[in-house]
């Protein structure tokens, strides 16, 4: 299959184009300089502006399927600017896809989309839950309402990503140089809930949703044990075999650094799926515990 990726240089695109390739797909990768890129024998690179909707259409009607990636970090203080960025970023980049698809042949859309969709609480969140309130949710919403637009001529699924756990980036690029010096802590009060998954089966969640014409809707893209920030935190420290006795980091200064955004760190979500089990998805590293040894 032809498999074109927007977001593709981010931590979850160039894992999935490297798995992809190895399972004998031909990756497109959408950027806004193709020229500077380098070209392989299964990865190419198509023209895209999603700020001002422009795209590749031949390269959007060459693919199989399109996978959307695309959206600043949310990781950052939520100022004005910052939020219309990281809503703007998300809306853009699918709205672009769906435009192009309305003149394609039927395709297979799979848009990433994210766990802050689901209230903030202790009660475990599945996929037939309520959605919560918020600016989080809200961009989670106004992404997936665009991409549903495609669902009428194509098979349209829904990822929504929960913490990814990798060597390569993200959460752990910033936690593992703490937790190796032995100074790693909890945070907040330590009880708020963590729904995460290893890279690897996040990217084969993606891949199985490529290649099975039966999955479509939302699939929550978690491991099936969601752990406490203190027990995520402990496992971290012991995969590395270092002591774990700092003190908490308080809640106040997780909100002088990010403001409103410390949220997303300080309180629980318990996100679960049902449906990775009505098509028999397996997470290789199901347990904390086996997820940060195998990363560490």
């Amino acid at each position: 299959m032809k498999i074109l990726i927007a977001g593709g240089s981010g931590l979850i695109g160039t894992a999935l184009s490297k798995a992809l390739v190895a399972n004998g797909h031909q990756v497109v990768v959408l950027t806004r300089n193709p020229a500077g890129k380098k070209e392989s024998a299964h990865i190419s690179y198509a023209a895209w502006n999603p700020a001002q909707l422009e795209i590749d259409q031949q390269a959007v009607e060459s693919a199989d399927a399109i996978v959307n990636l695309a959206g600043a970090n949310v990781a950052q203080r939520w100022t004005s600017a910052a939020k219309r960025e990281i809503m703007d970023s998300r809306v853009n980049s699918t709205r672009t896809l769906v435009n192009a698809l309305q003149n394609a042949p039927s395709k297979t859309l799979i848009n990433a989309s994210a766990i802050g969709i689901y209230p903030f609480g202790d009660e475990p969140s599945n996929e037939a839950s309520p959605l919560g309130e918020g600016f989080l949710q809200d961009v989670v919403k106004a992404w997936e309402i665009e991409g549903q637009k495609a669902a009428e001529q194509h098979r349209v699924a829904f990822i929504r990503i929960g913490l990814v756990l990798s060597n390569d980036g993200g959460a752990m690029a910033k936690l593992l140089p703490v937790f190796k010096m032995g100074l790693g802590s909890a945070v907040g009060s330590g009880k708020q809930w963590q729904s995460w998954i290893h890279i690897d089966d996040l990217v084969n969640l993606f891949i199985r949703s490529i290649e099975d014409d039966a999955i479509n809707g939302v699939i929550n893209g978690v491991a099936p044990h969601p752990v406490t920030n203190q027990q995520f935190s402990k496992a971290l420290a012991a995969s590395l075999s270092k002591g774990f006795w700092a003190p908490k980091v308080p809640a106040f200064v997780l909100k002088l650094i990010f403001g409103e955004m410390s949220q997303v760190i300080l309180r629980s979500q318990k996100v679960v799926s049902t449906v990775q089990d009505s098509f028999n998805f397996q997470c290789a590293y199901p347990t904390i515990d086996k997820a940060l040894n195998e990363l560490s």
